[in-house]
Parts: C-alpha cells; sequence; structure tokens
C-alpha cells in the first residue's frame, strides 16, 4: 500500500536561529553534527532539489527524489544499495551500490555525494561503472548492443552496436580486433578477490564484445 507522504514522520537538521551567529565555516560543521546525529538516529534520508528530511519505518515511496540508506555499512557495498529512487514516468525503480572502500552515510559530509558502481532498474542491472587503481569500465545495459567500453593508461577501448574503436580520448579508431593488451589489465583488475566476484557479469561482457581470449587472462 502506497504510504502518504503527508503521513511520514520528518526529522530535519535545525534552521534558523539555531545558526545565529555562527560564521560560514562553523555554520557548515555545526549542520554536518546535526547530519550526523540523525542520520545515526534515523533509518532514510530523503533529498530533492527543494527539501530534504530524515525518517523511519519502510522505504518511503516518494516519486522523484532520493532515498539514502543510513543503516548502510561499508561492509556492505556488494550486497546491500545505499540509494534508491522512483522513477514515476518510466514506473521504474533504481537502486544504486556503493564502490567499494566508502564510509558510511554518517561520516560523509552534509550534502554528500558518491560513486555508484551499479544501477539496478526495477531488480535487473542497468548500469556498471568502475573506476580503481587507473582502470576504467563502463556498460550501460539499456539495450543490446548498448556501449561498453573500458580504458587504462588512457587508451578507450569501445564496443558499442557492435563496431568496436581503440585509442586515446577524441582519437578512437574503429579496428577489426582491439589491442588486448589495453583490455586484460581492467579484466585482471575487476577479477580480484576483494571485491567478491561482484563483477563478474560485466566481465564477462567485456570478454564477449572486445574480443579477449579468456586463456590470456
Amino acid at each position: 500500500m502506497r504510504k502518504e507522504v503527508g503521513t511520514i514522520k520528518k526529522h530535519r537538521i535545525p534552521q534558523g536561529k539555531s545558526f545565529e551567529g555562527l560564521l560560514g565555516s562553523e555554520r557548515y560543521y555545526e549542520m554536518k553534527r546535526h547530519h550526523r546525529e540523525l542520520t545515526k538516529k534515523h533509518r532514510w534520508l530523503v533529498r530533492s532539489l527543494d527539501d530534504y528530511f530524515y525518517c523511519d519505518g519502510d522505504r518511503p515511496d516518494i516519486p522523484a527524489v532520493e532515498i539514502l540508506d543510513c543503516d548502510w555499512t561499508p561492509e556492505q557495498w556488494y550486497t546491500r544499495p545505499f540509494r534508491h529512487f522512483y522513477n514515476p514516468v518510466q514506473e521504474a525503480w533504481y537502486v544504486s551500490y556503493a564502490e567499494q572502500g566508502l564510509p558510511p552515510l554518517s561520516e560523509y559530509d552534509y550534502g554528500f555525494s558518491r560513486v555508484e558502481t551499479l544501477i539496478l532498474k526495477n531488480g535487473n542491472p542497468f548500469k556498471y561503472y568502475f573506476a580503481k587503481n587507473g582502470k576504467y569500465a563502463s556498460w550501460a545495459i539499456e539495450y543490446e548492443g548498448s556501449p561498453i567500453y573500458t580504458m587504462v593508461n588512457g587508451v578507450y577501448t569501445k564496443n558499442y552496436g557492435g563496431k568496436v574503436t581503440q585509442g586515446i580520448f577524441g582519437h578512437e579508431d574503429e579496428v577489426k580486433s582491439a589491442d588486448t593488451s589495453f583490455v586484460i589489465p581492467v579484466i585482471r583488475e575487476l577479477q580480484k578477490n576483494k571485491y567478491s566476484g561482484f563483477y563478474g557479469k560485466l566481465v564477462d561482457e567485456i570478454i564477449v564484445r572486445l574480443e579477449v581470449p579468456r586463456n590470456l587472462i
């Protein structure tokens, strides 16, 4: 059952007189302190362009706002999404997983943002993004042949609509067969044990779309 927005008990960072007389930096750190306390007390932080509040209970069923999970912990980076968003036009829930190594919401500055390494749309993979140790990979899973790329040492290798290109940004040439020496280091990074197999689907797609022989990995 849809929970009406008006029935949600909202908790907010104090405004107005509580910050009177504070300098800009003092005001910032005071807001950050309140943010830290509220994220530890409550289940969700809800943000839109013109509003924000903290609340409890089930995930709020509110369209077109960021819903951030205050209970998320760094150890859950690959098992639990930190961000939820409902697109009412598409009638789709998007949930996002944070990249490994990011702190909990309470330790972020007020008004934080963080890297999304996987986005699900209605429970299905929608986009992968990886950027670690000088190695990058991205796959937008919107339709068959949608773009996938890797990048290492400034060299991009892409497959878009069945066409493979390779080269530095802005100077990528179509190739019959990519130089896999610029792809394999990315695959090996994605396969490291510390990522617990989280990028397996992305790795398989890179191998197939960029034509990497498995015996070279």
